[in-house]
C-alpha cells in the first residue's frame, strides 16, 4: 500500500529491508509487500548523520531518519525514540495507523479492511509506542 500512497517517493534503506526480510522469514509480515519500494543506499554524509543519532535507535531507524533529514522527506515509523528525534529535526512523520487511515481516505482499503489488518498486526505483536 505504501507505494500507492507515495508512488514516486516511497523508499527504504538496506538495514530496514534486512529487518523486513527477517520478519517475512518469520511469517510476521508478507514477503512481497515491499517488493516495489526503491532501496536507497546512504551517502557518506547520510551515514555520518545516522551514526550521530542515538544508539537507542536501530540501524534501520537511524538510516531512514538520516535520509529523511537530508532529503526533507516523510519518515514512517512507529518507534517512539525515532519519532522524537524526527520532531527535533523537523521531519514530517507518519506511522502504521496514519498509513492505514490514509489508505482508507484514498479508497485503497475500506475501514473494515484497515481495522482487520490492524487487528491481525496486533495479534502478531504489533504495538504503537
Amino acid at each position: 500500500m505504501v507505494i500507492h500512497l507515495w508512488p514516486t517517493t516511497a523508499a527504504t534503506t538496506p538495514p530496514v529491508l534486512d529487518e523486513y526480510r527477517a520478519g517475512a522469514a518469520s511469517g510476521l509480515v508478507p514477503a512481497d509487500a515491499w517488493a516495489d519500494l526503491s532501496v536507497i543506499t546512504l551517502t557518506e554524509e547520510e551515514s555520518a548523520l545516522a551514526a550521530d543519532f542515538s544508539t537507542r535507535l536501530g540501524s534501520g531507524e537511524r538510516s531512514c531518519l538520516a535520509v529523511a533529514v537530508r532529503h526533507q522527506g516523510l519518515l514512517a515509523t512507529d518507534d517512539r525514540d525515532a519519532r522524537r528525534i524526527a520532531r527535533q529535526q523537523s521531519v514530517p512523520l507518519t506511522g502504521t495507523i496514519g498509513i492505514l487511515a490514509l489508505c482508507v481516505r484514498r479508497g485503497y482499503l475500506s475501514r473494515e479492511e484497515a481495522n482487520g489488518l490492524l487487528a491481525e498486526m496486533t495479534a502478531l505483536g504489533y504495538r504503537a509506542a
